[in-house]
């Protein structure tokens, strides 16, 4: 069952360098099961979902990389 929309992307730390979080570093950060995860890939300022709709997505919570390391541990067990 899909339960997670995860947005890879850059973000700056405190000593100015930028870093780039991809998708699966995100599912680890936040210890998400990847099979619950649909990755949000922008390109040229659209957002690619593969098929899904607007409103099935609105539900599912987004992990996104954060600037301060500071990522919510959602408890998920997965093999």
């Amino acid at each position: 069952m899909l339960k997670y929309i995860v947005y890879p992307g850059f973000v700056i730390s405190d000593d100015g360098d930028r870093h780039y979080i991809s998708a699966s570093q995100l599912m680890d950060l936040y210890n998400v099961n990847p099979n619950e995860c649909r990755v949000l890939i922008w390109r040229r300022g659209v957002a690619n979902t593969r098929g899904r709709n607007k409103e099935d997505l609105k539900n599912l919570i987004s992990p996104y990389p954060r600037r301060d390391g500071k990522y919510h541990n959602y408890n998920r067990k997965y093999p």
